[in-house]
């Protein structure tokens, strides 16, 4: 059986924006959004543009009090239900 899995390399940009970090590393590029203070939208692909296109999240982003922190090895996005690390 394979890996379920794969490592994305090491972050070389990474961008916080309002409700939003957008990065890239050497295999591919990601975004986190806020999508409401309890669901986050990641969202990953090898290509030049990310696809509007989800399985997962089918509504439209709310506008939700985030607050994101830039530390050295990490960047953290809180709202009042949530905590992700990057």
């Amino acid at each position: 059986m394979g890996h379920l899995f794969k490592s994305m390399s090491a972050v070389q940009t990474i961008v916080c924006k309002e409700n939003e970090v957008v990065g890239s590393t050497e295999e591919a590029r990601f975004k986190v959004s806020v999508y409401r203070p309890d669901i986050f939208r990641i969202h990953i692909t090898k290509e030049e543009n990310f696809r509007n296109f989800s399985y997962a999240v089918i509504q439209e982003p709310e506008i939700a009090k985030s607050a994101i922190s830039e530390e050295a090895q990490s960047v953290t996005i809180e709202t009042d239900s949530a905590h992700l690390v990057i």
